[in-house]
């Protein structure tokens, strides 16, 4: 009887990441406070059995049900979708042990992250807060890892689908509580109304302020975008993914966010390199009507969005971003092999205290070092690789991924580079998934599968 390294890995390394995936379940049930765990059990009673049965059998469906109530338009101190999601991973992970299946699928991008996990334990002796790193710990490390894992065992494409069309409804349903709160005045727990959602961060739909929402939205927009390129979509969804992009475009005027107009022209520039490279029409004379009637319609606040960008240099968001980035290299500097701990350091910008630094590199770097910087680097860089290498052997299906998934992508880590949306909860866990569907969906393109939810392509 042959048995080699591989055999033995492929074996018992999902086992023993199993368990030691339940003991950090245990770990977070043992250490964050009650209102939590009641929290957790409440939601997990209610709906844990059909859930459980999705997971297991349609974990897709699963997913997309926890991603759509991670937004539930009320205040948030921490979304009850990883409490959903964790649970039900849990689960999954058990089922996965006793009836053994593989549960990790090892590859350049799971051993990337099992480093990350190494870094963050190599900090738990720095930990003064076990609460803030256990939290810390779920939106930077676990979920994504965990979201990988999932979505990497999923075979049919019609689950790939329901994952796609997910996205799509958490556009909506964004898109519908920030249309309640704007037109009915309803702040979910604090005061928003028509006439204060222009003042940037006053107006709140309960789990994101103003700017968050921005961005949040502009990630989608530009997934819609690709979806009506290249989804054999129906009709009706069509024009009411038109409708949503153009509501989305009227708010960033309406909210007024430096960070989402700055982020929504690189992702244009980004969408249309993107289409001509890959020799996609585009039809400049409709996007510069699109762009003329808008522009006429939001003129007021054009012009109070253009004094927002005057006074730039002396704003204290700007000044407060550039003061936090120097406070993290700082920190970087004097612990630069083993991080502070994720959620551990609090950040200063002369008037208040953040757990994030506003950029994704240094939040890695001060969380778990300057390794961390390199591995989340990596992760980042290889779907991009992956894709432009597959496009240049002119794999079949490469080209239209790189048109459907790429903008996306990009606008998402630009804009991690001076706002907090990849490393937050709400925005993190759109990200990952995202991320472990490109992911995917890119293996099967380059093993010669064909993607049946797209468009025709050759």
């Amino acid at each position: 009887m042959n048995i080699s390294v591989r055999s033995v890995v492929a074996r018992y390394f999902g086992e023993v990441i199993g368990y030691v995936f339940i003991a950090l379940c245990l770990l977070l049930l043992l250490s964050i406070s009650l209102r939590f765990c009641i929290i957790a059990a409440t939601l997990a009673g209610i709906i844990s059995i059909p859930l459980i049965l999705c997971l297991l059998k349609r974990p897709a469906i699963a997913i997309t049900i926890c991603a759509i109530i991670n937004y539930i338009p009320f205040m948030q101190v921490f979304p009850p979708g990883y409490f959903l999601i964790s649970f039900f991973v849990f689960c999954w992970i058990v089922y996965g042990i006793i009836k053994r299946y593989r549960l990790i699928y090892v590859d350049i991008v799971t051993l990337l992250w099992i480093g990350m996990l190494v870094l963050v334990i190599l900090t738990s002796l720095k930990w003064n807060n076990i609460e803030a790193g256990i939290k810390g710990i779920l939106e930077i490390v676990l979920v994504p890892f965990v979201l990988y894992q999932v979505v990497k065992h999923i075979k049919d494409f019609r689950d790939i689908a329901i994952l796609l069309d997910g996205f799509i409804l958490v556009f909506y349903l964004i898109l519908l509580e920030i249309t309640v709160g704007y037109f009915l005045g309803l702040g979910f727990g604090t005061e928003a109304s028509a006439k204060n959602i222009a003042g940037f961060h006053s107006f709140n739909i309960g789990w994101g302020r103003s700017n968050y929402l921005s961005a949040f939205i502009v990630f989608l927009m530009f997934y819609a975008f690709g979806q009506l390129s290249c989804r054999n979509l129906s009709y009706w969804t069509k024009i009411s993914l038109y409708i949503a992009i153009s509501i989305s475009l009227a708010f960033q005027f309406l909210i007024i966010s430096r960070g989402g107009i700055l982020t929504l022209g690189a992702g244009l520039v980004v969408l249309f390199g993107v289409r001509i490279i890959s020799g996609y029409r585009i039809s400049l004379l409709q996007w510069m009507l699109v762009a003329t009637v808008l522009s006429i319609a939001m003129w007021k606040f054009i012009e109070k969005l253009f004094f927002r960008f005057t006074i730039a240099k002396i704003d204290s968001s700007v000044l407060g971003r550039l003061y936090l980035w120097k406070d993290s290299f700082m920190q970087i500097k004097s612990s630069p092999l083993i991080g502070s701990g994720p959620k551990q350091y609090n950040y200063t910008d002369f008037y208040t205290i953040h757990f994030d630094p506003h950029n994704i590199f240094l939040r890695y770097g001060v969380d778990l070092g300057v390794f961390a910087i390199i591995l989340i680097a990596i992760i980042l860089v290889i779907p991009i690789y992956k894709n432009i290498n597959a496009v240049w052997r002119r794999i079949p299906g490469a080209k239209i991924l790189l048109v459907s998934f790429l903008p996306c992508y990009l606008v998402a880590i630009i804009n991690s580079q001076y706002e907090i949306v990849i490393t937050s909860y709400w925005y993190g866990m759109q990200f990952w998934l995202f991320y472990a569907i490109y992911s995917n969906v890119l293996n099967k393109v380059e093993n010669g599968e064909p993607i049946y939810c797209f468009k025709p392509y050759n």
